[in-house]
């Protein structure tokens, strides 16, 4: 041991003209021979120095504590939600390894996580489903951290850190780390061969999680001498409140709702880029101007002339066009009082997020302006922690006119118009025309000698041209015949020969579709979703217990595209949110965000999307137990955390013999189950909003003072909002059987468990 701490020493010297103390003389060349004696010496004489020097830093005044998370949640380590700064400055966030050179401190440190997760039907609550899962997750994480003036100015007038993380499943090294082309074009870019086509790596890769640069003007600007006030750059974690109104998981939010990340991963663990300025006006109040870039679209012109806007019935180009990005904007306040017996902190806040470009069905058909006020009271006195979070938001998204109609590839990979069909001319038929599903395929309508004539040259002829002409392309031709733009006659198609042959051919129409028209005409939903939660905790002196409650209103509403009018929505939104509680923390719905909770049914899709990326539409109670077995709390805490779950909003219950009241839609649906798989259809009654119990078991116990072990356990049981939806659809729960047919299957109501087990070394 005393060999290995002598070589690290050496080491040390070797290096020496980048390591100096205060007192010292920096080396003019490196040290040959020296001698170990000396050295320990020199060493522990630099040691008292620096120690106090730091015992006079901490009597100036100091900055806001630092916050260095980490991304995917330390579930190692107890902690607040609320990051509170001390009237000392903080170094508890630098890493152990210290190197020094005149004014300038440097930090290293890391963290080497491994756990183990099973799973076992936490994604359909069905057993007949093959949902179970298992599977070993493994971090690295490498800190560099800088502070620079802080002998100078009395504090740092600089302050960086990069960390450096590799983030992977065992033997699936993109787990977290995914590289994905966002579309596969034909040539001329009229036929979209594929979407979000993921690349997958062989090897683990580092990436950064986090860089940033922060400047503390009060340090060397006399202006704001009596104003702390810093700026701070890079790539960095912020939140507000809670972290439900803005979190800093860029792909965490409302898919359903147009709200997705990037390529539908979960979890990007990086930090959002970032600026904030925040400065202190008065004592114990600090105010925070933040900017965050959640989506850049605008940088190269390969960005300004991609093609999203192809599907929109308004507007004068197909291009992108410029200022795109979807932006966050906040303005938040703290204004924190402390006493003897306690701690009072209030922080009202406005986030606004501007999306230009949102996707319900196709890329940028929507777009949206979202505002959020909220305020948060944290209060600590004595042994009791209290939390209360209010919210509101208001805001419009506004759904943009489309033509859904593109031309893709049928089951035998011959190219058809998706929303253009044959007409039905059989006198048997009761209902319209227009909404047949037999495809019109992409041919030439001119009089060829072949029997299966091409695309030519002259598109004029081409179908595909034609059924595009304004004459077919407006909301006013809903449903109507095609007509040939020259001529405004109806065109009856061969379906053989594609030819235009009035005698053997049938009418084209605009497909008219229950609940797929081709056309959709823009309206606007106005938010006002409404958020309340509360948390409260209580820790015994006399006894090794700390009791805690929790309740919460995170507002809901039924999927809102089914009916395309103006409508005012009341679901909350939350962006970039990543929670797993306050005072009782749970699992499996906040945590590890596997449990479905489902929507009433799409008409476009005929299933059901999922609030699963995010805690909308939420109702809970919470109760949770903590016990410590032994005299140290930190030491080993066993914790048991037990919550009831509601759906916000209410849903139509499903009806296995049901059908749609209007004949013509439910010949239209008759068919649809046949084609995939499912019965029954919305029920006029609702469903119940119960979606569940959770208990959760998590045993933390300190093994070093750098190594934590923790074992969870979870059971999730499913209410009776499961049973009253069974037999509707899923987007989760959809298959295809050894026959290659579709089958749109429901969520079960079967038990879920979960266990992890892991160990967290810091360094």
């Amino acid at each position: 041991m005393k060999k290995n701490f002598q070589l690290f020493l050496l080491s040390l010297c070797i290096t020496s003209c980048m390591y100096a103390d205060d007192v010292g003389e920096r080396p003019e060349n490196s040290i040959e021979n020296p001698d170990i004696h000396i050295l320990e010496k020199k060493l522990e004489r630099a040691e008292n120095i620096e120690a106090n020097t730091e015992e006079q830093t901490e009597k100036s005044e100091a900055p806001e504590l630092f916050d260095v998370p980490d991304t995917e949640g330390d579930i190692y380590s107890i902690k607040t939600i609320k990051k509170e700064a001390p009237e000392k400055y903080d170094k508890s966030w630098l890493g152990k390894i210290r190197l020094k050179s005149k004014d300038i401190n440097m930090y290293f440190g890391g963290m080497l996580r491994d756990e183990y997760f099973l799973y076992n039907r936490v994604n359909t609550l069905r057993t007949d489903f093959n949902d179970s899962n298992d599977f070993f997750r493994h971090k690295l994480s490498l800190d560099w951290s800088m502070l620079q003036g802080e002998k100078r100015y009395g504090k740092p007038a600089t302050e960086a850190f990069v960390r450096l993380s590799n983030y992977i499943y065992w033997q699936n090294n993109n787990a977290y780390m995914p590289m994905v082309i966002d579309d596969l074009r034909s040539n001329d870019m009229n036929l979209s061969l594929a979407k979000n086509v993921s690349v997958r790596t062989l090897m683990p890769l580092i990436f950064t999680e986090q860089a940033w640069l922060k400047i503390n003007l009060d340090a060397f600007a006399p202006t704001f001498n009596k104003n702390p006030t810093f700026i701070k750059a890079g790539l960095f974690d912020y939140i507000v409140g809670r972290g439900i109104t803005l979190g800093y998981h860029a792909d965490l939010a409302v898919e359903a709702l147009g709200w997705p990340g990037e390529g539908g991963f979960t979890r990007f663990p990086y930090m959002p880029p970032g600026l904030l300025l925040r400065t202190q006006p008065i004592e114990n109040l600090t105010i925070d101007l933040y900017f965050s870039k959640w989506r850049e679209v605008s940088a190269t012109i390969e960005d300004t002339t991609a093609p999203t806007r192809k599907n929109r019935l308004f507007g004068p180009r197909p291009e992108r066009g410029k200022g795109k990005d979807r932006d966050v904007w906040v303005i938040k306040a703290d204004y924190k009082h402390e006493n003897e017996e306690g701690v009072w902190l209030a922080e009202p806040y406005w986030v606004r997020c501007d999306a230009p470009e949102q996707q319900i069905e196709f890329d940028a058909d929507a777009s949206a302006h979202l505002n959020t006020l909220g305020i948060m009271v944290d209060v600590s006195h004595k042994n009791f922690k209290i939390n209360v979070e209010v919210a509101g938001q208001f805001g419009e998204q506004r759904v943009h006119g489309i033509d859904r109609n593109e031309i893709k590839l049928n089951s035998k990979g011959q190219p058809v118009l998706s929303h253009v069909v044959f007409g039905n001319n059989f006198e048997t038929n009761t209902y319209p025309p227009n909404i047949s599903r037999t495809q019109v395929p992409v041919r030439s309508i001119q009089q060829n000698s072949g029997n299966n004539p091409v695309i030519t040259t002259d598109i004029t002829n081409n179908i595909d041209f034609i059924v595009n002409q304004p004459i077919n392309r407006c909301p006013i031709e809903q449903g109507q015949a095609i007509r040939d733009p020259n001529t405004q006659e109806i065109l009856s198609i061969d379906p053989d020969t594609g030819r235009n042959n009035s005698f053997l051919g049938q009418p084209i129409y605009n497909s008219n579709a229950f609940g797929n028209k081709r056309f959709r005409c823009p309206y606007k939903l106005d938010y006002s979703g409404f958020m309340a939660l509360a948390d409260l905790s209580y820790e015994f002196d006399d006894l090794p217990l700390k009791l805690a409650g929790a309740l919460g209103h995170i507002g809901g509403d039924e999927y809102p595209y089914n009916q395309e009018f103006n409508k005012k929505f009341r679901g909350f939104t939350p962006l970039r949110t990543w929670y797993k509680g306050l005072s009782v923390e749970n699992i499996l719905i906040f945590d590890r965000l596997v449990i479905p909770r489902p929507m009433n049914i799409s008409y476009k899709n005929l299933y059901a999307f999922n609030n699963l990326k995010n805690i909308s539409d939420l109702q809970y109670v919470g109760l949770g137990l903590t016990w410590f077995p032994m005299k140290d709390r930190r030491k080993l805490s066993c914790t048991s955390d037990t919550m009831f779950f509601w759906k916000a909003a209410e849903i139509p219950k499903w009806n296995k013999c049901g059908k749609h009241p209007d004949p013509a839609i439910e010949a239209q649906i008759a068919l649809d189950r046949k084609l995939l798989g499912f019965e029954g259809w919305e029920s006029t009654q609702k469903a119940h909003r119960m979606i569940g119990i959770e208990t959760d078991i998590k045993v933390l116990y300190k093994l070093l003072e750098q190594c934590t072990i923790l074992a969870k356990a979870a059971l999730f049981f499913p209410g009776k909002l499961y049973e009253d939806l069974d037999g509707q659809p899923n987007i989760v729960t959809r298959r295809i059987d050894a026959c290659g047919r579709s089958h749109y299957e429901s969520l079960g109501s079967d038990t879920a468990f979960a266990f992890i087990i892991g160990f967290d070394y810091q360094f």
